[in-house]
């Protein structure tokens, strides 16, 4: 499934299509998905992330990254937003996949977290900003379910409270891939949430309503894990 995401691609078409989104109209409209924030924050925050990883991996370790993170420009910010882009991308082409880098997967401390973990930001604040200018469309089956894994196994384990519910919460899509997992004892209980691959990875990250999912058993449990 993984293997089928070119990552770097992905960072190229999502971070041209947000930007096309944004720049579609006015700055100061909301964003529904980011409670609090305008198109100008949203471009703001996702150019911050990009030139602020893409500056740190030549470092070549795995320390976190000193000093602050840019500050975006109070003008030009759309060509300050395109150049973050194409550095990003120079230095996770010009990289090895497998060189050492600071990242918070306890799991992989290489260059490779990055090209997953700036592919699936961008695409979902690609869909963030066209869904504030009404027109949201949606991934690709294993884009989606390359994000809905990265969460599970990046994020939840990061984030998830000590006595959040146990038990083990399985992920079906439409598209047919399962994924699950599990915390404390995971045979307490038990929950099964469907729906399409769209539709789970919005869930997981609090943009799709756990009541327009199929949910069965532990309702609890489920909720510890999807639009949390």
């Amino acid at each position: 499934m993984i293997s089928r995401v070119d990552h770097l691609q992905m960072i190229e078409d999502e971070s041209a299509a947000f930007l096309e989104a944004v720049l579609s109209g006015s700055l100061d409209v909301p964003v529904p998905p980011c409670p609090g924030w305008t198109m100008t924050d949203l471009l703001g925050h996702l150019g911050v992330v990009q030139w602020f990883h893409g500056s740190h991996l030549d470092r070549g370790v795995t320390d976190p990254p000193p000093g602050p993170r840019p500050t975006p420009p109070a003008d030009g910010l759309a060509d300050w937003f395109r150049e973050g882009t194409a550095v990003l991308l120079d230095t996770l082409r010009r990289l090895p996949p497998d060189a050492p880098a600071f990242t918070f997967d306890p799991v992989n401390r290489t260059v490779s977290f990055w090209h997953r973990r700036m592919a699936h930001e961008a695409a979902i604040h690609r869909w963030d900003a066209q869904l504030a200018r009404n027109r949201a469309v949606g991934f690709e089956v294993d884009q989606a379910h390359d994000g809905i894994a990265e969460y599970l196994s990046v994020f939840l384990p990061r984030s998830r409270a000590d006595d959040a519910p146990e038990g083990t919460v399985v992920l079906t899509s439409e598209e047919g891939t399962t994924l699950s997992t599990s915390h404390g004892d995971p045979d307490a209980a038990r929950a099964t949430v469907a729906g399409s691959a769209d539709e789970l990875w919005l869930a997981v990250w609090g943009r799709q309503p756990l009541v327009d999912l199929d949910v069965e058993g532990d309702l609890d449990l489920a909720r510890s894990i999807v639009n949390r």
